[in-house]
């Protein structure tokens, strides 16, 4: 046989082992098109979304179609270096018709900007960009500037809510005030992230869809608020409840606390937890986090506020005046500096108190200020330690706010007097009635507290110094 002869076998050999739509160009009648195969195309359905970011680690979390099979994260240090691979897992839900992946990454640099992508057997989904990026936490310990978005009540994107829109303005300011200094270390949700009821669907629409720009690439750290009334906030997202990122373990998923450089923040859930008992386990968990921290700022989060006017009168509102008797003298006994709270749709911010538990009428400045400073014609100077005093901030504007009925005397008015007379305030000036989002700064021993509304200007701006014993 001739070596043309075996080579024209064996290419009729290689032939016959292919598929029927994939023959040789002269065997396929003329003009005729090759079949494609019958294939689902991959497609992302949330996200990418970041969680639980520590010195050493953080966690990528998205959503898929049903379709899409072995996800996995590629990351590296620079763009052409995506050198790193870790495989994600997945979960069903019966909540939507999607895969949701989850994939830690552990091992990583402190303080070092990694770049991402996402993808499956079938395509990347997302990454390979400048967009898609994280940066680890600095070092436990170690004072760094941080800067931290704080969104009150945010989840009103629902045409039908008599909020459209108010929820993208808040954020189309912040934006615009955020292109004057681009860093930032984190979003911190303050509950009511998606009304009405924090359904799947509903936070589909008030979270990723609205700051997906934002989420690609900062870490979210949410709470659970009394919209909060499903559990899908529970499989939508990762807390670091094994105390793997500083704190005590919480062993749960409602409540947490972490670290970022000498900040404690400590995250409560006084909706869906047991609290009101002093042998709760979350009342426990609580006490021994802020007694075992050393950190040298300590911040609580929590959807309801101890104090405030408006909707919600603080006086008289049975929830309200219990998170006043039974959690603020937790936080006060143990030397927390700042409680970020919402649930009211406006602004408002408490002078240094400590000890004032009962209605207005029993505040006495004398005794329940440990400074008339209001942190900004002076700032507000305390000390470190135990019942020193305690800066409450109420901002629930990051989705609606709550408008005052000026023609009726009756009408809710901001006048608490343990809130601050604010430069900008409505009404009796303790408070203010406009959309907007607040900024958490703390740099060595200084904290600084930022109101900013859907033009992008600053509403309040307070500072707060501390001094180390």
């Amino acid at each position: 046989m001739t070596r043309s002869r075996r080579l024209f076998l064996k290419a009729l050999s290689l032939e016959a082992a292919l598929p029927a739509m994939v023959v040789a160009d002269h065997d396929r009648p003329q003009g005729s098109v090759p079949v494609a195969p019958m294939e689902t195309g991959a497609s992302l359905r949330r996200g990418p979304y970041l969680q639980c970011q520590g010195p050493d680690r953080i966690v990528i979390r998205w959503r898929s179609d049903q379709s899409s099979t072995n996800g996995l994260v590629r990351y590296g240090t620079g763009l052409d270096k995506l050198d790193q691979v870790v495989v994600a897992t997945s979960s069903r839900s019966e909540n939507h018709d999607g895969l949701d992946w989850h994939a830690q990454l552990l091992g990583l640099r402190p303080e070092t900007h990694y770049f991402y992508a996402i993808e499956n057997s079938k395509a990347i989904l997302a990454g390979f960009d400048e967009e898609h990026f994280f940066v680890t936490a600095p070092e436990v310990g170690k004072p760094r500037s941080a800067r931290f978005w704080v969104l009150g009540d945010c989840g009103t994107n629902r045409v039908n809510s008599g909020n459209p829109g108010k929820s993208l303005s808040a954020r189309n300011g912040f934006r615009k005030y955020r292109s004057q200094n681009p860093n930032l270390d984190g979003m911190i949700l303050l509950g009511d992230n998606a009304y009405s009821h924090g359904t799947d669907a509903q936070y589909q629409s008030a979270i990723f869809q609205v700051y997906q720009d934002e989420l690609k690439n900062l870490t979210v750290w949410p709470c659970i608020g009394n919209h909060e009334l499903t559990d899908d906030y529970l499989e939508i997202f990762t807390v670091p409840g094994k105390g793997e990122i500083g704190g005590v373990a919480s062993n749960s998923k409602n409540y947490y606390s972490w670290d970022f450089a000498n900040i404690h923040f400590t995250v409560l859930d006084l909706w869906k937890s047991e609290w009101r008992n002093d042998l709760a386990a979350q009342i426990e968990w609580l006490k021994a986090d802020l007694s075992k921290t050393r950190q040298q700022w300590k911040v609580a989060i929590n959807h309801f506020p101890p104090y405030c006017d408006g909707k919600y009168e603080s006086d008289n509102n049975g929830f309200l005046v219990e998170v006043r008797q039974k959690i603020l003298p937790i936080l006060e006994d143990h030397g927390v500096d700042l409680f970020l709270t919402g649930h009211d749709h406006t602004y408002q911010r408490s002078f240094l108190l400590d000890g004032h538990y009962g209605p207005r009428s029993t505040f006495d400045p004398q005794k329940h200020m440990k400074s008339n400073a209001d942190g900004v014609a002076e700032p507000i100077v305390k000390k470190s330690g135990a019942r020193l005093g305690l800066v409450t901030v109420v901002t629930g504007t990051a989705g609606a706010e709550q408008p005052a009925d000026l023609a009726n005397p009756l009408s809710p008015q901001l006048n608490h007097p343990a809130m601050v007379k604010l430069a900008k305030g409505d009404q009796s000036m303790r408070g203010i009635r406009r959309i907007g989002t607040f900024l958490l700064e703390i740099s060595g021993e200084k904290l600084t507290g930022t109101q900013i509304d859907d033009r992008g200007e600053i509403l309040d701006r307070f500072t707060m110094i501390k001094h180390w014993s």
